[in-house]
């Protein structure tokens, strides 16, 4: 399997945030950023954008890397899937390329909104806690990686 970076901001909500205890809540993500990679370079050989997927979702413990059973690598603790395929912590929104002419040297962000719901429910803790994720899992390198969170807005609905 490839290696990918997956880069991500996390935010913990609970009671004080009006969630309950022992619940199972939707999480509906919109989300606005500014991206300026395109999405492919015929004259390079990377795909660019293009395998720079947007994910969202949450998770019950919070998420942070580790380091692997062989100490080589690190890895996310939840399971935010691989490149394009979501996991049940983090779902695709997207990816990140522009639709623009490809110049990987020279190019302006271009702001986009996007609306998400992810697949899963989570649930909070005995206490009414969860983390919330948002971050780029990305197989690019042939130049920076960068996006900019503008706003992330994320509705939650208890479930059942």
């Amino acid at each position: 399997m490839p290696k990918t970076l997956f880069l991500f901001v996390k935010r913990r909500l609970g009671p004080g945030d009006g969630l309950v205890a022992s619940t199972s809540y939707k999480l509906k993500w919109d989300i606005t950023y500014a991206s300026k990679i395109p999405k492919k370079c015929p004259h390079v050989s990377h795909d660019g954008g293009e395998v720079i997927y947007l994910k969202a979702g949450g998770s019950l413990v919070q998420p942070r890397s580790i380091q692997t059973d062989s100490g080589d690598a690190y890895q996310l603790n939840v399971d935010k899937g691989h490149g394009g395929v979501g996991g049940p912590n983090a779902t695709v929104v997207g990816n990140i390329g522009l639709d623009s002419p490809c110049n990987p040297y020279v190019a302006s962000y271009k702001k986009f909104d996007k609306t998400h719901t992810h697949s899963q429910p989570i649930s909070t803790d005995s206490f009414g806690h969860l983390w919330l994720l948002a971050g780029i899992d990305s197989q690019y390198n042939f130049t920076k990686n960068s996006i900019y969170f503008l706003q992330l807005k994320i509705t939650l609905v208890p479930v059942g």
